[in-house]
């Protein structure tokens, strides 16, 4: 438009540093009362041309989101499942009168208390914790124009992660889960770690099967660590008043499925151990607890048991078959409780169902054989390292090797350089 020029660049620019000592760690539980965790930082303001402003603010705030879609029936009111919260909210002014500022860089120092309490930052599918930053400045107008000039405004994401102990070795830390789906046919239990770090822990799971009934055998054992978002709404940013709530369930490191009976040594009248691992990586969330969602975790076990008819005799194949390619869907994870005839194949389709369930399977040849689900659940804990890399995490260790003190992230951040030697 004649008359107006554009500007290649704003008023005034602002960024904000925060202090590379601050890492985004915070220590202990949620409930737990301990000292606040400081952050400090700056924020620069760079102006290019005289502007008159009345504030210059940064602000810290969290704030917890979820959405949960309901369906509408005619004639009904639904509720919204939609509610916003805020975790934290705190500011500082730089300035607060109104000022001149000449062209220039301006460095401002700030520092922010955050409370223990405070959950980790979580981005889910059906909700969202997260922190920021957030500066900005309010313009009077430009010392050379008599129009109000535009308000400048820029924001940083603040990732906060919780540490539940130093980064010693967890190995110690396990817990023994006694199943009890069909006890006088199948005696079993499991172990597994009760706390694994997201960036690159271990679980070790140790399974110990006894099948007690003749004629029956263990014909595939699934394993897999199960993800629980919980989200819920209160009801009291709803219109209607009324609450909602969703779980969602999924698998972040897919699952492993075997087959005892395919084992040319297999024996179902003696006692048998497996044992498999799991590589944790950052596709895992960390546990949280708040009062719109809490993340959970479990090592799900599912042991399909089946009952071979009298009038035959087992022949196991000769190898034995490992997967955990997303062909195994079909396997113990997805049993339901129907118990009608389903078609000739090996590989099931069924629904999603939990242990203590009971399904007969018509084979090829015509025999109706007789299946059942045994499940168990070993509660863990996922919780951040107590430092983190800078960049690209290096390569984990091989999974054969034990994390002994000290443990692999203290090796690569603690130990000294190697010197140089003189070659002469």
């Amino acid at each position: 438009m004649p008359g107006f020029k554009a500007h290649s660049k704003e008023d005034a620019t602002i960024d904000i540093t925060v202090d590379p000592s601050f890492t985004g760690i915070l220590r202990g539980v949620t409930d737990y009362d301990g000292e606040c965790t400081e952050l400090e930082g700056t924020c620069r303001l760079t102006v290019h041309r005289p502007i008159r402003i009345r504030q210059f603010r940064i602000v810290l705030e969290g704030r917890c989101k979820v959405k949960i879609k309901s369906g509408s029936t005619v004639g009904v009111p639904t509720s919204e499942g939609l509610e916003c919260r805020t975790v934290i909210y705190r500011t500082h002014d730089f300035l607060e009168q109104d000022m001149t500022l000449d062209p220039g860089s301006f460095v401002y120092p700030f520092k922010f208390d955050l409370p223990p309490d405070l959950p980790a930052t979580f981005h889910g599918k059906r909700g969202a914790i997260r922190y920021r930053l957030r500066s900005h400045i309010k313009q009077l107008s430009r010392v050379s124009s008599m129009f109000s000039g535009n308000d400048v405004s820029v924001k940083k994401e603040l990732p906060i992660r919780r540490c539940l102990l130093n980064d010693l070795p967890v190995m110690g830390l396990v817990e023994r889960v006694q199943g009890k789906d069909y006890p006088e046919k199948l005696v079993y239990h499991a172990q597994a770690p009760t706390l694994v770090y997201r960036e690159g822990g271990l679980i070790h799971l140790d399974l110990h099967l006894q099948v007690k009934e003749p004629h029956h055998l263990v014909r595939s054992v699934t394993c897999a660590l199960r993800e629980r978002v919980h989200y819920r709404t209160t009801g009291q940013q709803s219109l209607t008043c009324q609450s909602a709530s969703l779980t969602d369930e999924s698998f972040p490191l897919g699952w492993s499925t075997f087959y005892p009976s395919k084992d040319p040594d297999y024996d179902p009248t003696q006692p048998q151990t497996y044992n498999a691992v799991f590589r944790v990586c950052p596709r895992v969330n960390s546990d949280t607890a708040y009062r719109l969602l809490r993340v959970s975790h479990h090592v799900a076990v599912n042991i399909m048991l089946e009952k071979e008819p009298h009038d035959t005799c087992m022949t196991p194949p000769p190898t034995l078959s490992r997967s955990s390619s997303s062909s195994s869907i079909s396997s113990i994870f997805s049993l339901g409780r129907s118990s009608s005839p389903g078609p000739a194949t090996e590989d099931i389709k069924l629904t999603t169902g939990n242990g203590g369930t009971h399904h007969v399977v018509k084979r090829d040849d015509g025999r109706e054989v007789n299946q059942f689900l045994c499940s168990l659940e070993l509660p863990l804990v996922v919780a951040s390292r107590e430092r983190c890399w800078e960049g690209d995490m290096p390569s984990p260790p091989a999974y054969k090797s034990a994390e002994e003190p000290p443990s692999y992230g203290q090796t690569l951040e603690q130990l000294p350089p190697v010197p140089f030697y003189p070659t002469s």
